[in-house]
């Protein structure tokens, strides 16, 4: 490659600061190259009179001489606007790079003092934001340089101009914005295109680790479902891996948590401020170009009833790679949640989804009447006195039954039936999803299920989970001092839980690993705490494949599994119950706090309706019915896990039953 290169350019004032701004990029690419920047002028140059919003205005009006000079060999790269490339680049020409984007955002810039009444723009786009978002205004064309057009706004040609946010902070005249527009500007504003010919294999290969083409991240579009357990694999490993997650509002919990510290609230909600779709765009724009991960999260199926028209638009015409995953639709979880199939292939054999509300300046779409489908109706709470109507317009009875899936996947979730003439009349949470034209089953009777973890209990399902206690390891320097002080004496150790097996090997693994363990004796409590032992590459020497807790455990240990045990437990642990049963097995445990036990007080129980309680220590029980003492009352049918667990419940009267 030559030591001197020639980059051809406009003369403008911002072109020549685009120069400036592009080659300290090329400088750290070339470093051995040599800079001579040429000046010309384009037709766009020359030609200040016609409008660009004139039909006949070719698209190569600001490239045309810069790409002569190109195939003429008088230049070996331009640098333009990307916004002002043409929609076919000759075949001579080739676009070697594309740069981040400075900010994207329209600007308006007024007169200090008027209100706008005449605006200068030569924008298609421009000039429709104006007629919608200042309608007593008048557009007037304008063109010019940067510096020209605020001249003929200062004299009083116009009140107010629109001008890209990028080249008022290029030329530094950024405190001229009197606010930024929320509307998605021209594709690629505030990029610079770095174009050579194409026969220049060597320097387009030189330029290539600029492209923000090849160097900007993945936006993937994820759809949340609105049961968290419902979430996709997929999906999960985007969130898992996520840099940065933009979400919208009305999220479940365990969602929010799996994101946090990542998530970026940009959710919008009726008749409150909201993010601007283009504030959105522009953000997951910035973000990629960093070579991030980009997730927009959005609450429920992002092919219904969504913004994905306009996400996909702008990010396909920003070069942007972009990955796509649904979700089941809030009608789908409504549907599943009342045992109330969407269709049927004699009698309901289709589905209409309508929106509850009709956009501002569309004509209302009328609802399809019985037989003719079954209906799911979205985002119809606030009007739903008016749905109401016009579903007895299209000859629903007032007596139809309406399945209303009220906040579906938050602990206030309910799946109810209304009679239609109800609709509008009694309250119903947001969000939620009608249902007519479905008949519901018989639901199944559900377990509240207040432990930490269901996974080895969902065949006493379904099962509602509603944790009352959260489990929180200590600080990892307590830990540590307990396995550095211990780990040279002891015998073995012994986990009561999954957690407790967490907690430890977290600890050991700051500052050593597993092999550490080499000759000691592990005891578990439990199939899941075995399994979570084996997680980390351990094997327990006793256990037992039940619930029936430490005596069980103590009943199959052999003479082998003797010694002083480290304890590693919560801080409401029945510590000194297990000392003794297990001295009587010749095990000497060592109790250690490795974690906290906290009751999680929700004020109100589930509004889905369980008819038994499955506990899983004496913790939750103790829990359960400190929050809810009417409980005591109530004819349900209580499940213990483990002996101890019964017993806590027989001392409270109940009947249970152990598992």
């Amino acid at each position: 490659m030559q030591d001197q290169l020639n980059i051809v350019t406009r003369s403008t004032p911002l072109a020549i600061a685009q120069v400036e701004e592009a080659l300290v990029a090329l400088r750290a690419a070339l470093p051995h190259v040599n800079w001579e920047i040429r000046r010309h002028t384009t037709p766009g140059d020359r030609d200040l009179e016609t409008p660009l919003t004139d039909a006949d205005v070719p698209d190569d009006f600001f490239t045309r001489d810069l790409d002569d000079a190109l195939i003429r060999g008088e230049g070996d790269l331009a640098i333009h606007s990307a916004k002002d490339l043409p929609r076919h680049m000759r075949p001579e020409l080739c676009v070697a790079a594309l740069l981040p984007a400075r900010d994207i955002r329209d600007a308006l810039v007024s007169r200090a003092g008027t209100e706008p009444r005449v605006i200068g723009t030569s924008s298609p786009s421009r000039e429709a934001f104006i007629r919608q978002h200042f309608p007593a205004a008048q557009t007037k064309p304008i063109r010019g340089s940067i510096g020209q057009r605020l001249e003929q706004l200062d004299r009083g040609d116009y009140d107010a101009v629109i001008i890209a946010a990028c080249a008022l902070e290029r030329l530094g005249w950024a405190d001229r914005i009197t606010h930024y527009l929320d509307t998605d500007p021209a594709p690629q504003q505030g990029r610079l295109a770095l174009v050579v010919r194409a026969d220049q294999h060597a320097l387009i290969e030189a330029l290539a680790p600029l492209d923000i083409r090849r160097q900007a991240g993945l936006v993937a579009l994820v759809g949340c479902p609105a049961d968290p357990d419902l979430l996709s694999l997929k999906a999960r490993n985007y969130l898992e891996q996520a840099d940065v997650v933009l979400h919208d509002r009305l999220l479940p919990a365990d969602i929010l948590k799996l994101i946090r510290g990542r998530a970026v609230p940009v959710g919008k909600a009726g008749g409150e401020a909201s993010t601007p779709q283009s504030e959105i765009h522009r953000q997951m724009l910035h973000e990629a170009e960093k070579g991030h991960l980009v997730v927009r999260l959005q609450g429920g199926d992002p092919l219904i009833f969504a913004h994905l028209n306009e996400e996909l638009d702008f990010l396909t015409a920003w070069n942007l790679r972009v990955d796509l995953v649904p979700t089941l639709t809030a009608a789908q979880v409504a549907a599943a949640h009342g045992y109330a199939p969407l269709t049927h292939r004699h009698d309901g054999g289709h589905l209409h989804l309508m929106a509850g509300h009709t956009p501002k300046g569309d004509a209302p779409i009328p609802y399809p009447g019985p037989g003719n489908g079954n209906l799911a109706i979205y985002m119809g709470v606030t009007e739903a006195a008016e749905t109401r109507s016009k579903l007895e317009e299209a000859g629903w009875p007032a007596d139809a039954s309406v399945l209303v899936g009220e906040r579906l996947g938050y602990r206030d979730e309910s799946v109810r039936s209304v009679p239609l003439s109800e609709l509008g009349r009694t309250q119903i949470q947001r969000p939620a999803v009608f249902l007519l034209g479905v008949k519901p089953f018989p639901r199944t009777p559900h377990t509240l299920f207040v432990g930490t973890d269901p996974t080895h209990f969902l065949n006493h399902g379904p099962l509602i989970n509603w944790p009352l206690i959260q489990l929180t390891a200590k600080p990892l320097v307590e830990r540590r001092a307990h396995i550095e002080a211990q780990l040279g004496t002891i015998d073995g150790c012994f986990f009561p839980s999954r957690f407790s097996v967490r907690s430890f090997v977290e600890a050991l693994l700051t500052f050593t690993d597993v092999r550490a363990l080499a000759g000691k004796k592990l005891l578990a409590v439990g199939p899941a705490t075995e399994e979570e032992l084996v997680r980390f590459g351990l094997r327990a020497d006793a256990s037992v494949d039940s619930y029936g807790g430490i005596r069980a455990l103590a009943q199959i240990m052999s003479q082998t599994a003797q010694g002083t045990f480290l304890y590693p437990c919560s801080d409401e642990a029945p510590r000194q119950s297990r000392i003794e049963v297990l001295k009587q097995s010749g095990i000497d445990l060592l109790p250690a706090i490795f974690y906290e036990n906290r009751t999680i007080e929700y004020k109100e129980l589930p509004r889905i309706p369980f008819d038994r309680v499955l506990f899983t220590s004496t913790s939750t029980v103790n829990a359960y019915f400190n929050l809810y003492p009417e409980e005591l009352d109530r004819n349900r049918i209580w499940l213990a896990v483990g002996p101890s667990t019964l017993r806590a419940l027989e001392k409270r009267g109940l009947p249970a039953q152990s598992l």
